[in-house]
């Protein structure tokens, strides 16, 4: 995927839309490499519309979703995505409601990556999964 003008990510091979919540715009992903930009979006996607229920990601599987393009060893691999995690909880993710409360959280639940068994588990926090989830009205869509 690459970044377009607009903010958005293509993938060029292939539309691949990913549509978020106007609110996930305003947390800043500038400090993202384009790999984890792309891991994120790749995640992002997956667990779109599955709740809060836990969605399990082989690597092999998330190398494919990104056309990965450089040879990471397993290890390696396995560090890009545990920084995709480091670099979320980093970010300050924070929203106000109608009784002007602020409230902030961090986006997933879990975030458990297994360098043994090559997988990526991942869960959205249910007080916040309208974020990714619930996507009825006032979105973004990324082409």
């Amino acid at each position: 995927m690459q970044e377009n003008r607009k903010g958005g990510f293509v993938n060029q091979d292939k539309k691949t839309i990913v549509k978020f919540r106007n609110d996930f715009n305003s947390v800043a992903l500038k400090n993202f490499t384009a790999n984890e930009l792309n891991l994120l979006l790749a995640i992002s996607s997956k667990v779109l519309n599955a709740g809060t229920s836990e969605v399990r990601f082989t690597f092999l599987e998330l190398k494919k979703m990104i056309k990965l393009s450089k040879n990471y060893t397993n290890s390696e691999f396995a560090e890009e995505i545990i920084n995709v995690n480091r670099k979320l909880l980093m970010l300050n993710f924070e929203l106000t409601n109608e009784d002007k409360d602020v409230i902030q959280f961090a986006l997933f639940n879990a975030f458990i990556t297994s360098k043994a068994n090559k997988t990526l588990t991942v869960s959205v926090n249910s007080r916040f999964e309208f974020l990714l989830n619930e996507l009825a009205s006032n979105f973004t869509r990324f082409e």
